[in-house]
């Protein structure tokens, strides 16, 4: 017996869902998110307190095989319409990365939650693992390309000049940086995986620019000018990190570099990096044409003597 065939008699009767460890979800039966209504109940039971019933559904292990519930194309489109991606330091959230769905970009990770919708008017977020893409029968990289997409749409992005954010007005130094974050700024740190917001925001900054990790919520986009040294802003991010920043809001000590024309996101160390290899690599293209610089062809001074005077 699974949730879906508990739903056809009980449409109104408030419950929970959960496993021996985790809350999954609670509300009234017939408002379930599509993503549980598959799942197998192994017991349920009454709770005198909450008045509600309780369904136990197993937990779901990577090792087992798929079930025999695949959502649909209209169950899919359901849950893109509820996905919020989140981005994350890598190294602190080892743990987390080994069930979470996930891509790693440089020492971050984006992770994807379900922000599924409770009977009580309240939402609650979960974690989309690998174990419950395997349940559904869902290709984890096509969900994780679709869940960037989908979060772009159901989340998007905004960004303003640092001025306007802090003081309400475009003037000044603080007018040449930008506030990127989400609409509701938490969590906004992950618009800068957003494809259509960079190439938006490369556009309004001209070009190249510096992403600066202020926490989870937000960055600061930064016009790459070729003046300004990439040393003072990752000191800045550190310091800013070390006094200001609540260590559970600290996305990253790096700065970042968009390279809008390869529209490629990479640490800020590395762009330089690879532009100063790229530079040399073309010097010495250059110094090996110079250097090998073909003589006249034999036709050519063929004419050449043809056409000089006689002696």
């Amino acid at each position: 017996m699974n949730v879906k065939d508990i739903m056809e008699n009980n449409q109104d009767q408030n419950i929970i869902v959960r496993t021996e460890e985790d809350e999954l979800w609670r509300g009234k039966l017939k408002d379930i998110p599509e993503m549980y209504q598959g799942m197998e109940v192994k017991e349920t039971a009454w709770s005198m307190a909450n008045k509600q019933y309780v369904l136990m559904v197993p937990e779901i292990e990577r090792e087992q095989s798929k079930s025999d519930f695949h959502i649909n194309k209209e169950q899919y489109q359901n849950l893109l319409d509820q996905l919020r991606i989140e981005l994350i330091p890598t190294e602190y959230n080892r743990e987390l990365l080994e069930k979470a769905a996930h891509v790693e970009m440089e020492d971050l990770s984006m992770i994807v939650y379900a922000m599924a919708p409770q009977g009580d008017g309240s939402t609650k977020r979960i974690l989309v693992t690998d174990a419950a893409l395997d349940a559904m029968g869902i290709d984890r990289e096509q969900f994780l390309h679709d869940a960037i997409r989908a979060s772009e749409k159901n989340y998007p992005a905004k960004m303003q000049p640092l001025s306007s954010f802090l003081f309400g007005y475009d003037e000044g130094p603080a007018a040449q940086i930008y506030v990127a974050s989400t609409q509701d700024m938490t969590n906004g740190a992950a618009v800068i995986m957003y494809p259509e917001f960079m190439d938006r925001a490369a556009k309004e900054l001209r070009g190249n620019f510096f992403i600066l990790p202020s926490s989870i919520h937000e960055v600061l986009l930064l016009r790459d000018d070729n003046f300004i040294e990439l040393e003072q802003l990752k000191e800045t991010v550190h310091f800013v990190n070390k006094t200001e920043v609540p260590m559970e809001d600290v996305l990253s000590n790096n700065v970042y570099h968009f390279d809008a024309s390869e529209r490629k996101l990479e640490i800020g160390d590395k762009y330089q990096d690879r532009i100063s290899h790229e530079k040399e690599n073309r010097q010495s293209l250059l110094e090996e044409l110079s250097a090998n610089k073909p003589t006249m062809h034999p036709s050519a001074r063929a004419a050449k003597k043809k056409d000089e005077p006689a002696r």
